[in-house]
């Protein structure tokens, strides 16, 4: 009977090991699954975020190849508009130096 009492106790304390082993590895197990969880949250936050910004400068790009045709759409009207000038200040020469002779 001591002896089976004996095994029982040993059978006991190591039931009572296992059991806090596999709690511990349990506990640590929960942990790390939190950390990931946390760390994937960060990362589809930062995800999102970059997201964000390619889009803002998808846009910005956008709005400059605007401005770039807008720019050489004024260049080409200055440009008529000097060579009109001249022409212009050319027929008010003219007409001076005719009206001079006259």
């Amino acid at each position: 009977k001591q002896e089976l009492e004996h095994k029982n106790e040993e059978l006991q304390k190591s039931i009572k090991e296992v059991t806090d082993r596999g709690m511990r590895e349990k506990e640590e197990m929960r942990s790390k699954m939190q950390l990931m969880t946390e760390q994937c949250e960060q990362h589809e936050l930062e995800r999102s975020s970059l997201q964000a910004k390619v889009t803002s400068l998808e846009k910005l790009k956008d709005e400059l190849e605007c401005l770039k045709t807008d720019y050489s759409s004024a260049i080409r009207s200055k440009e008529e508009l000097e060579y009109k000038n001249e022409e212009l200040q050319k027929s008010i020469n003219e007409l001076t130096d005719r009206g001079m002779r006259e």
